[in-house]
């Protein structure tokens, strides 16, 4: 028999022992006899309960790297005397588990297994003629039968004798007490079992992370690059439109220090009338250039054959004043007007041409607004996602007039040049619109879309590698949050996302300083997204965080204190690859004017204990699905 079939027999034991402890307190109750056994059914109901979740919590510890299903996972522990436990391939997954300890493992499973079946001899469980007394129990201990009928069928079928003598020698205080002793030890050696061969696997990966890392070191600059692009696409906006843009940022769990980039840029549609716009969305792949390029200059517009009047609808003019500028909902688009709009101009040139209204100039800064436009066909274009540097450049002077006038079928690229570096920036052609959701949405309780563990784990993985890649950038704040994380809907099922698109989203209006709080909370706030992550439940409905103040803005304080306290049920959920990364997270706070040293050495060890064992999680499921 294998060590997983003996797993699931113990496992199924449990159960059925505590079930036969129940008929004894039932006849003893109707004997009227419960006072003398009273103390000693407490203590067997506790030793078994204690024993029994010692097991389980042992016994999911074992099998959660097993499993990649949560599901299965929990199907298996359900029906201990099921099918799946004779599953070859699992007993397989647990010898690689334990390659050197699995020999120990055999001798502690049967150990614990020869406890139980002593157990139940003491109960009575292997007598036949237990069970059939037993079983008639049952059939006469109906709800609406008085408890005289109770005790004249019981005393009819059975001496009254024989029923007391087989109590008080059900619970031999001595052997009692030995056998829960040994049902104890013997699982704190399954468990140290467990935590060392997991202990040693951590540090094997250590080790060769260390190693990892020093090829890895490219990672820790590569915040320069993005920061340099940010800083280069907000003094791109040569327009009077400038605080109506984003730019949304994929984030991608990198295994190099290529500056490549995929960018999806968004004019903000207002309620503005007349609409100005001539565009909606444009996304675009941004790559480095290593090697400068010396751009051809036109005397013409980005791309020929634009229509003369084109220069009608330039966006870089501001619309006309209206009332009220609300800012769209979040998660939330109208349908693209690009069609419309080539067929319906928005008016006369000469009302678009009028000098800035002042209520416009006097108009306060926005909020960055959490909206992504994407079109599932460009998720799957993988073949326009290619980015040449060996053709036609142009500079661009003001971003907002090149992607109004870009066409697809152009085989010119666009560069954006600054101090220490330019980027080429290639259009991937027309996107439409479609709704977003935040990752705060999903994890709250009244989501409709749920995430299985693998989706789970991926994200966390991505989050982790995109904070090594983008903190103390403009992309990541210094409150950054899962509300800022943002996933495409199907346009064909909205309760359905891509899951693996990801991004972050930045408007370019100046935002004001936080002086109420000027703390770093990102790092404490990425562990909480993990430890979200890790459970599939925000933290504001999680009972812990109830113990807390709250208030109608975010308290960083009291969102980490509780998140540190339900930190601790990590381990038994992921593992503790997951749950060193969260503590880890959680007990790091960047300071205020750390120097480059120290902000270096600190992505590293983000790498080497965050990011990498996120990786190895992930990186089970592809083993258990071969």
């Amino acid at each position: 028999m294998s060590g997983v079939e003996v797993a699931g027999i113990i496992l199924a034991a449990f159960p059925l022992t505590i079930s036969a402890l129940e008929h004894y307190r039932d006849t003893a109750e109707t004997l009227g006899i419960f006072w003398k056994i009273r103390r000693e059914y407490k203590t067997w109901t506790h030793g078994l309960n204690i024993g029994k979740l010692a097991f389980e919590r042992n016994l999911e510890e074992l099998l959660l790297p097993l499993i990649a299903d949560e599901d299965e996972l929990q199907q298996l522990i359900a029906e201990p005397d099921g099918q799946a436990w004779k599953n070859p391939e699992l007993e397989k997954r647990l010898r690689q588990r334990l390659p050197k300890s699995y020999e120990l493992y055999l001798e502690s499973i049967d150990r614990i297994q020869d406890v139980m079946a002593d157990l139940k001899h003491e109960l009575g469980m292997d007598k036949t003629g237990f069970q059939s007394k037993v079983a008639e129990e049952d059939q006469i201990s109906v709800p609406h039968r008085s408890n005289k009928t109770m005790i004249d069928a019981i005393v009819g079928k059975a001496n009254l004798e024989f029923q007391t003598q087989r109590i008080k020698m059900s619970f031999n205080q001595s052997k009692r007490d030995k056998l829960f002793e040994d049902l104890t030890d013997y699982n704190n050696e399954l468990r140290t079992l467990l935590d060392t061969s997991d202990r040693i696997a951590a540090l094997r990966r250590s080790r060769d992370v260390g190693k990892k890392s020093a090829v890895s070191k490219g990672l820790w600059q590569f915040w320069r690059h993005a920061d340099r692009l940010y800083n280069l696409l907000t003094k791109s906006w040569a327009c009077d439109c400038k605080f109506l843009h984003q730019a949304n940022l994929l984030l991608q769990h990198r295994t190099t220090s290529n500056a490549d980039f995929r960018v999806l840029f968004v004019y903000a549609q207002q309620n503005l009338k007349p609409k100005p716009w001539s565009w909606t969305c444009q996304e675009t792949n941004i790559k480095l250039l290593e090697d400068e390029l010396v751009p051809k200059r036109s005397t013409v517009s980005f791309t020929a054959g634009t229509s003369s009047d084109d220069h009608e609808s330039r966006p870089s003019k501001t619309p006309p004043p209206a009332s009220k500028f609300p800012l769209p909902k979040k998660s939330s688009f109208r349908k693209s007007i690009m069609g419309k709009f080539k067929k319906e101009k928005t008016g006369p040139s000469s009302d678009l041409s009028k000098p800035l209204p002042p209520q416009l100039k006097s108009i306060p800064p926005i909020s960055p607004v959490p909206n992504i436009i994407m079109t599932p066909a460009s998720f799957e274009d993988s073949k326009r996602s290619s980015l040449s540097v060996g053709i036609d450049m142009i500079e661009i002077n003001n971003l907002c007039d090149t992607i109004a006038t870009y066409r697809t079928d152009s085989k010119q690229c666009c560069r954006l040049k600054g101090e220490g570096g330019s980027f080429a920036l290639q259009p991937l052609g027309e996107t439409d619109i479609g709704d977003t959701i935040s990752l705060e949405e999903i994890l709250r309780k009244e989501s409709k879309i749920s995430l299985i563990r693998r989706q789970r784990y991926n994200i966390a993985l991505t989050l982790a590698s995109s904070h090594l890649q983008l903190s103390s950038t403009s992309w990541i704040s210094s409150q950054w949050r899962k509300s800022d994380i943002l996933f495409i809907r199907r346009s064909s099922n909205p309760d359905e996302i891509y899951i693996d698109k990801p991004y972050v989203t930045r408007s370019f209006m100046p935002t004001p300083l936080d002086t109420d709080n000027p703390q770093d909370h990102s790092l404490s706030n990425l562990g909480i997204m993990l430890l979200e992550l890790c459970f599939g439940t925000a933290l504001e409905d999680h009972q812990l965080r109830k113990k807390y103040p709250s208030s109608s803005t975010p308290n960083p304080f009291s969102d980490k204190a509780a998140a540190l306290e339900w930190s601790h049920r990590a381990v038994e959920e992921a593992g503790p690859e997951f749950a060193d990364a969260i503590l880890w997270c959680l007990h790091n706070m960047p300071g205020s004017g750390e120097s480059d040293t120290k902000l270096e050495k600190r992505r590293e060890e983000l790498f080497v204990k965050v990011v990498e064992p996120l990786k190895y999680c992930c990186d089970q499921f592809i083993t258990t699905r071969r």
